[in-house]
């Protein structure tokens, strides 16, 4: 070893001259203490060079054993693609190949995914869990977004194994998973409304087309246009069916709807609104959505634009209906006094807040008197019928209080002599017209106003049948007045009613009414309900029996008595 002939503790030594050559000793007392020194640093020496023989030894034993001992790297993951993108529903599937790195033989290999929120993840295994060297195993992994809830961020895919030695190891993976977004609408399909029609009037009708475009490269179809309006305009499909309409790519298809204004409006701009459902079919799965599109349409009334401005209520600025009823019964009682040139009573000008204020006064009385008669509010709708019966009832007042102002101001003695007589035999006509209007049938009745008069006379509403002669034909009619003077009496054919909506309370309560014939007031009442519904339940309408179309006044002789026929004056739906 490294120094052993300097490792023996001796002491000088000297050769010396003696027989036999035997070593002779002389240390004297001075050399003793220097010979222990260079011993004991000899012996250091020593000491020190077997630590650092023993060391290299054991490091060079520990390296061989670690390269003895090693494992063996883990197989290398692949993931393709390394980025899928999902919307809700949609399914995708990767393929995750394990390659081997090593010269030895993995067994036990199985693939499995870190539980990710929103996702539902499925592996399809190999057919074999041992990957031999060299070689390569593919796992197919399907991927599902179920939830509503984002689910971008990585996935994480952990492969297990274990050596021929039984050692285990582990290999990761993850591929990156994103949101799809949804395919904007107006790249899918566009629609509009074209009309040539702006305004429309009470009781007319329109036409106005609903458009749909297919913009996109996959069929499109229409799952169904629903519209809403105003309750006294009524929107219809016309010509075909609205749903179930499928658009191939780059189609067209336009839906025709017919616009139809009631008899009572309310008059200003109103909005049409139709939603176009739509249903494709997209990466994930079907989609559907809708299109809303508006149409302004502006309302009105037949005639009365042209009324209002050949009486000057355009110039003067004034209000459509509220103020006309007090305006037009102030200017009557003006035109009247400057007709028979009278000074009192007088009317204030126009120009004053006096006349203003009796011009409100008077169309309050007549908001509050119009429904007493009509059963409805012209403040809420109304149509050229209402407009008639207004204005002309407002002409009527302004007459009568003109009339009662005469009287007033022409005092006692006018009372006393011509002028009482000749105003009582105007009251007895204006008496006599109005018995006849609420008691009397006219042409003009329909079954419900008929109804009400024979109400008021206190007869039955199944009216006595009877054979009527007109001309040179005979037809079916019933009663539906008391005797009038002259021998006269006033016939009707049947009446019918028409279902239009399905309410089973309403036409079960009908029904009940129809068999109380001496009951025929609650049953206009429960008809005119049904009609004025928005929409409309039914509709009450006159049959014609040959030249017998609705109310006629007809001699008593040209009535034969029809037996005892089953008819009812009105027939149920």
């Amino acid at each position: 070893m490294v120094g052993a002939d300097n490792c023996a503790l001796t002491g000088a030594t000297r050769r010396t001259g003696m027989p036999n050559g035997a070593p002779a000793f002389n240390l004297t007392g001075s050399d003793r203490p220097a010979a222990l020194a260079a011993a004991a640093r000899r012996l250091f020496r020593c000491l020190v060079a077997m630590c650092a023989a023993l060391l290299g030894v054991f490091l060079a034993l520990s390296v061989v054993q670690a390269q003895g001992g090693a494992p063996p790297a883990p197989p290398a993951l692949t993931i393709s693609p390394a980025t899928v993108t999902l919307s809700r529903g949609e399914t995708v599937e990767a393929l995750v190949v394990a390659r081997s790195q090593v010269t030895a033989t993995l067994q036990g290999l199985q693939l499995s995914s870190v539980p990710a929120g929103g996702l539902a993840v499925a592996i399809r295994p190999p057919l074999t869990s041992t990957l031999l060297p060299g070689a390569a195993l593919v796992w197919r992994v399907q991927i599902t977004r179920t939830g509503e809830r984002p689910a971008a961020g990585p996935l994480y895919l952990q492969l297990d194994y274990r050596t021929q030695d039984g050692v285990p190891g582990v290999s990761t993976g993850s591929l990156e998973i994103q949101d799809r977004l949804p395919l904007e609408m107006g790249k899918v399909a566009t629609a509009y409304v074209e009309s040539a029609l702006s305004q429309i009037q009470d009781n007319q009708s329109g036409l106005l087309y609903v458009v749909v475009n297919n913009v996109s490269a996959m069929p499109v179809t229409v799952t169904g246009i629903s519209t809403a309006a105003p309750d006294f305009i009524a929107l219809a499909p016309l010509g075909g069916p609205t749903s179930g309409v499928r658009l191939e790519p780059q189609m067209s298809h336009s839906f025709p709807f017919s616009v139809t204004a009631g008899s009572q409006v309310r008059p200003g701009k109103e909005t049409l609104l139709f939603e176009v459902g739509l249903q494709w079919a997209d990466t994930g799965g079907v989609r559907r959505s809708s299109l809303v599109l508006t149409r302004p349409l502006t309302v009105g009334i037949l005639g009365q634009l042209d009324i209002l401005t050949a009486l000057g209520f355009t110039a003067l600025g004034l209000p459509t209906l509220f103020l006309a009823p007090g305006f037009l019964v102030l200017m009557i009682l003006q035109i009247l006094t400057g007709l028979f040139a009278i000074d009192k009573p007088k009317v204030p000008d126009i120009k004053t807040p006096q006349f203003w204020s009796l011009a409100v006064l008077f169309s309050l009385a007549a908001a509050f008197i119009y429904p007493l008669f009509t059963h409805k509010s012209y403040l809420q709708v109304y149509g050229l019928q209402d407009i008639a019966f207004l204005w002309s009832g407002a002409c009527a007042a302004g007459v009568v209080l003109f009339a009662l102002g005469i009287v007033s101001w022409a005092g006692a003695t006018l009372l006393r002599g011509t002028l009482f007589p000749g105003l009582a035999a105007s009251w007895g006509r204006l008496r006599a017209w109005w018995h006849d209007r609420q008691f009397v049938p006219s042409r003009g009745d329909w079954p419900v106003d008929v109804l009400y008069k024979l109400a008021r006379n206190g007869m039955p509403f199944a009216g006595l049948p009877v054979h009527i002669t007109l001309g040179n034909q005979t037809v079916d009619g019933f009663v539906i007045s008391p005797d009038l003077p002259g021998n006269l009496v006033w016939v009707a054919p049947a009446a019918q009613l028409q279902q239009l909506g399905a309410d089973a309370a309403y036409w079960g309560e009908l029904a009940g009414r129809l068999d109380a014939v001496n009951e025929p007031g609650p049953l206009a009442e429960l008809i005119k309900s049904g009609e004025q519904r928005r929409p409309p339940l039914l509709r009450a309408s006159w049959v014609p029996s040959g030249a017998l179309t609705g109310p006629r006044q007809v001699d008593k002789g040209q009535l034969t008595t029809a037996g005892q026929v089953p008819v009812r004056m009105i027939t149920g739906p």
